[in-house]
């Protein structure tokens, strides 16, 4: 928020004060130099310079803190650019004096020299011999270097009396760098944090288990001598000498359980080995018993669960052969082929049938099944809880006991269940169409048209390999890369980079690929180092990544020949599944492809094979797979993302919504009815919590009043709601597989279902449900912060074409206009917004109803899906909004009688889920909110996010309760403020945000730009006509969506972005003061021009002193409407006149109904230039 007057004047005087202070040190350090020049020439100076010498680690650091303060004044005063031409040059002559000090120092005095990079050893003052100097030893984050650092620096700084606690944090700052930088640079440098920062560090590292993994791993990734040489045997010696050795060290003295501990944990699956982690202590060091302990009670309990599964047999008589018995073998599904035989599991034989067409036979055999597209065979094996693998009930395909796998792709599915590409071939020629369905494993089919598409056979496979990339924290991320020495540059996906979590700058860089075409915008740069996925040498540092929405397409376009795996199993491979499609996180170009081979590197050929390139990260395949099957293939690919903005037409529905005067709404007969149907149906239970009944539209138009409500809910049982159940399951599925790429974010989800489970607003389903919402996450991406937010989708449709949403009345409109509410609260003094906590979920839904509320979750994807029951109002459902405020409607009316203060406040001073309220004096205000908060407490509600202008309100509120600044944007809306109005309580003032976007202009883009504006008190009326008169402009230019606009339409977008960030500047006071007034007039001004016209209303104040005051408290603009066609005329300026007339008039009545209640209006009046107009 800019600075008041008064505040620039301060900081003006801070800065002076400070620059005075930097410059007396940069004086005395200036001083200091030249006596050590002297010193060479004369030394009668030794004296005073050994004295004056034991400063300049003092100098230096008083200057660092208040060189620190000059660029943080610099910065609130907007003068930052200052720093860098007139400060900085300051700094660089004070490290010259420091250093030139220095050097003169280790040369003349005979003494310990205190210098920033060496500590010489501690020498007996008796002795004659010089010993040579130390160097402090530098720790990057590296575990196996942190033993060697830990000693070192205990030794000669930790422990060293003689050094102050101040100048061994700096010593500490100096000699770690990388991850362990991290650990310790947040921690402010001062003699009382230095053994808060050792500690971290030693909490970080010192962990005994972690390094002892460390050694293992560089044993572990010793590369085979193919060929004996003394230096192939001596590092062979020196490696496994050095790392056992040090393990010893760490204090393991079982290395051989500990060693076979190793191996078998690297064995196990992720689920094993997450449970096993959560049984032992991180800082014990296991051993191989313990481990095998473990998984021989795993087994147990597996078996246990699989004896429990109950095998269903039929018995069948063989046709035309009454007195024979067919016993039926259950066999694998997958083994299809006529005449192949095939063994019972465990011995045992059954009977059953076929669970799709009921006949006798398996059902991976039954023609009707086969006949069904793939999709469909998906969908019925999932809604009939079928296993994945064999087609058997009553078992997962995680524990399934069949040792065949799908023999299209190798993966764990039956065969009829794999989805390939299908090619639907019309007439031969150049325009034939053809339709592709996506090989993904989420189910969802992918149709994509196109024309003139060549198709080859072979397979070409780019080199592909895991590497580990380390966080801020030292933590390693294992990230799939795609090597590529024809690029010159290096990327990394944006998701990836923030599940990492690496720091982003800005970029202007365009990419351009084949014709120089544009591929793709460039959403920053960073900078990271990884290590190789299989072990802990050597580190890359790439000092430039561009971080890009998406680099490719999964990486191979298809599953691989098992032949390329089988002619390679025998090298340690850079990606062990390089034959499987999947994602590509990271792409490593020319400026990294050098330093990833070896010097000696050797090339694998193979004919119609990839070729193996040996570098530093494995083996990596390159290379052409020539594909023996005739069958033509097309690649493509779906680009899923979890982040969801808002649809370009619900934005501008929102901006021409809140540009418009607020009307009241007519009242339906659907209205009319949903609020009598609240109000027979809606109850409290004895804790005080409300309950309520959803509005299905043929229950509450058959209400007629004489019918018991009790049996209302009887006359329609499903609502004409069909199967919903698989279309859940199946969403269910494909979040599962997007959140899996993005670990963060799928823990983040977990929270929120445990969350939505411990708080009792949903339990484990015991009945069946009759429809079943499905539920994606949203994420609201500010900034480096993202915020999850789960959504119910109760409009998705099931088997018969209806949703949930389609059978609920939507109810009346209640909601207090945003403008209005804002309108009111700068009428008074004082006031307070809160919010309350989880609103919706306050509020029960009776039980009746509940089971139209069922959600399907498991915590994992190698866990049983659940049903869960959804117990209160729901966010999705379109009558939830209704429910919610009429609820608060209905808790203001009862609360008259205990809490008379409150009374008025839910109904006319809330906006969705903040109450906003206001009162000239604190005393009364104070009684509002404590009235407020006993009477939303009476119904299970709670506020939180308090704040307030006054400092009784704030004092009686809780720290954690409180927040400091308020943005009046539009609530749940999952995308980037561009010009929000926010309110600072400290001051007392509104003022403007603003975040402009640079990239290429299009229409698309400043169309969505525009809809984001948001003027909810009408105070950027000119800005926003600029807005509208360029959006009019793109519609008459007739512009393709995505095209860059022409140069003078580009140009005016240009200058008004540009000019964007000056609306920063713009603050105003809340407060309107109409106490002690005479008379108080409603005055409107209208006019129009060619290009739009608008309105404006002033509140003009006459004090009973004689003072007058004029505040404006609202505007609105249009642009002046297009031409229906060339042959219709323009609308002329007497029109346009009228139209802001009538306009002005409908502004005035909406202002005056909101204020009239607050202040008496003793006059409107309103003023135009136009005769036409008056006559």
């Amino acid at each position: 928020m800019p600075l008041s007057p008064a505040e620039i004047e301060r900081a003006e005087r801070l800065l002076k004060r400070t620059i005075a202070k930097r410059d007396s040190l940069v004086s005395q350090m200036q001083f200091l130099c030249d006596l050590a020049k002297k010193l060479e020439v004369n030394s009668e100076v030794l004296p005073l310079f050994r004295a004056r010498k034991r400063d300049i680690g003092s100098l230096r650091t008083q200057f660092n803190v208040e060189q620190d303060a000059i660029l943080d004044i610099l910065i609130q005063l907007v003068r930052d650019e200052e720093y860098d031409n007139v400060h900085v040059p300051i700094a660089n002559r004070m490290s010259e004096f420091y250093y030139s000090i220095m050097t003169i120092a280790d040369t003349v005095l005979d003494e310990t020299p205190t210098s920033s990079s060496t500590i010489e050893s501690n020498i007996n003052s008796s002795s004659n011999i010089q010993l040579p100097k130390i160097d402090l030893p530098k720790f990057d984050g590296t575990l196996i270097n942190w033993i060697s650092f830990r000693d070192t620096f205990i030794s000669l700084v930790h422990d060293n009396l003689n050094i102050g606690k101040l100048e061994k944090f700096h010593y500490l700052l100096i000699c770690v760098s990388g991850s362990a930088l991290t650990v310790v640079k947040a921690i402010p440098l001062s003699a009382a944090n230095y053994d808060i920062a050792w500690k971290a560090l030693i909490d970080r590292y010192d962990n005994q288990r972690l390094l002892a993994t460390a050694h293992l791993e560089k044993l572990f990734a010793f590369r085979p001598i193919n060929t004996e040489s003394l230096s192939s045997l001596s590092a062979f010696v020196s490696t496994f000498q050095e790392n056992i050795a040090a393990i010893k060290v760490l204090g393991v003295n079982d290395l051989a359980g500990f060693m076979l501990f190793f191996i078998g944990s690297r064995a196990l699956d992720p689920v094993t080995r997450n449970l096993f982690e959560s049984t032992v202590s991180q800082d014990s060091v296991p051993v191989f018993d313990v481990l095998l302990k473990f998984v021989q009670q795993r087994c147990k309990v597996l078996e246990n669960i699989k004896s429990s599964e109950k095998l269903v047999t039929h018995s069948t008589k063989i046709k035309n052969n009454p007195s024979s018995r067919a016993v039926l073998t259950i066999t694998d599904a997958n083994v299809t082929s006529p005449g192949t035989s095939s063994e019972p599991i465990q011995g045992r034989k059954f009977q059953r049938s076929c669970a799709y067409c009921k006949q006798d036979h398996p059902i991976y055999r039954c023609q009707a099944f086969s006949k069904l597209t793939v999709i469909k065979r998906r969908e019925f094996v999932s809604s009939n809880k079928l296993c994945f693998s064999c087609m058997n009930p009553s078992h997962a395909v995680s524990v399934c006991t069949s040792k065949y796998n799908c023999k299209t792709c190798g993966e764990r599915h039956n065969t009829l269940l794999h989805l390939k590409s299908e090619n639907k071939h019309s007439q031969p020629g150049p325009t034939s169409n053809h339709v592709i369905t996506t090989n993904q494993s989420d189910s969802i089919e992918s149709k994509t048209q196109f024309a003139g598409t060549s198709y080859t056979n072979n397979t070409v496979v780019l080199g592909t390999a895991y590497v580990r990339i380390q966080d801020r924290c030292g933590s390693y991320h294992s990230v799939r890369v795609l090597l590529d020495s024809g690029s010159q540059i290096s990327a990394i996906t944006s998701e990836c980079a923030n599940r990492i979590g690496l720091g982003r700058q800005k970029c202007r860089t365009e990419i351009s690929g084949l014709g120089q075409n544009q591929v793709i915008p460039v959403k920053g740069r960073t900078e990271c180092s990884f290590i190789p996925g299989q072990s802990m040498e050597p580190v890359i540092s790439c000092k430039e990544v561009l971080v890009l929405p998406r680099i490719t397409s999964f990486m191979p376009a298809r599953p691989l020949p098992s032949s390329v795996r089988a002619q390679y199993q025998n090298l340690q491979l850079a990606d062990p599944d390089f034959d499987k499609p999947a994602r590509i996180d990271m792409h490593l170009g020319c400026d990294v492809f050098p330093y990833l081979i070896h010097p000696c590197s050797k090339i694998i050929h193979s004919d119609s094979l990839p070729s193996a390139l040996d570098t530093y990260l494995g083996w990596v395949l390159v290379g052409t797979v020539v594909n023996s099957s005739s069958n033509d293939h097309l690649a493509s690919s779906n680009s899923l993302s979890i982040t969801l903005n808002p649809s370009l037409d619900t934005l501008l529905h929102r901006f021409w919504s809140v540009e418009e005067p607020a009307t009241p709404s007519i009242p339906t007969t659907e209205d009319e009815l949903c609020e009598k149907w609240f109000k027979q149906t809606v109850s409290r239970n004895a804790s005080g919590r409300f309950c309520v009944a959803l509005p299905f539209r043929d229950v509450v138009f058959a209400e007629t009043g004489s019918q018991p409500v009790t049996t209302v809910s009887d006359l329609s049982s499903s609502h004409g709601l069909g199967s919903s159940r698989s279309m859940a399951l199946k969403r269910l599925f494909n979040l599962e597989q997007r959140l899996s790429k993005d670990q963060a974010l799928y823990d983040a989800y977990r929270s929120f279902m445990d969350e939505y489970l411990s708080l009792g607003h949903m339990k484990i389903a015991t009945r069946p449900g009759k429809y079943f919402i499905p539920h994606h996450a949203v994420v609201k991406r500010d900034g480096d912060v993202s915020k999850l937010r789960v959504v119910f989708d109760a409009s998705a449709k099931s088997s018969s074409g209806t949703s949930l949403n389609d059978s609920l009345c939507i109810g009346p409109k209640l909601q207090t206009e945003i403008g209005e509410l804002l309108l009111t609260c700068r009428l008074y003094k004082f006031i307070f917004i809160a919010d309350i906590v989880k609103m919706y979920r306050q509020i029960s839904v009776r039980d009746e109803d509940c089971i139209y509320q069922h959600i399907l979750w498991r915590r994992s994807p190698d866990h049983e899906v659940q049903e869960f029951e959804l117990l209160t109002v729901t966010y999705g459902l379109n009558s939830a909004p209704f429910l919610a405020i009429r609820v608060l409607h209905a808790l203001d009316a009862v609360s008259e009688p205990l809490f008379p203060a409150a009374k008025g406040i839910l109904k006319h001073r809330t906006y969705v889920d903040d109450i906003l309220v206001g009162s000239n004096t604190e005393e009364e205000l104070f009684s509002m909110k404590e009235d407020i908060v006993g009477l939303l407490k009476s119904a299970g509600c709670v506020l939180k996010k308090w704040s307030s202008n006054s400092e009784k309100i704030i004092d009686s509120v809780p720290l954690e309760d409180r927040a400091n600044c308020l943005s009046f944007d539009p609530k749940d809306e999952p995308s980037l403020k561009i010009l929000g109005l926010h309110w600072d309580p400290h001051t007392d003032t509104f003022g403007y945000h603003t975040c402009t976007d640079n990239s290429r202009p299009t229409k698309r883009g400043i169309l969505s730009a525009i809809a984001k504006l948001f003027d909810p008190i009408g105070t950027l009326g000119p800005t926003l006509l600029y807005a509208k008169v360029l959006m009019q402009l793109l519609w008459q230019n007739q512009l393709d969506w995505d095209t860059q606009l022409p140069i003078d339409l580009a140009t005016m977008w240009n200058n008004y972005v540009s000019e964007m960030p000056s609306l920063n500047q713009i603050q105003f006071a809340r407060h309107i003061n109409v106490c002690d007034y005479k008379e108080v007039q409603l005055l409107g001004f209208c006019d129009a021009s060619q290009k739009g016209y608008a309105a404006t209303v002033y509140l003009r104040v006459i004090r009973s002193s004689g003072v007058i005051q004029t505040y404006l408290l609202t505007c609105k603009t249009k642009v002046a409407p297009l031409k229906a066609s060339d042959t219709d005329a323009s609308l002329t300026i007497p029109h346009l006149e009228l139209c802001a007339a009538l306009l002005l008039a409908q502004l005035m009545q909406n202002v005056h109904s909101v204020v009239s209640p607050i202040i008496n209006i003793t006059k409107m009046q309103a003023w135009t230039d136009s005769s036409i107009v008056e006559g």
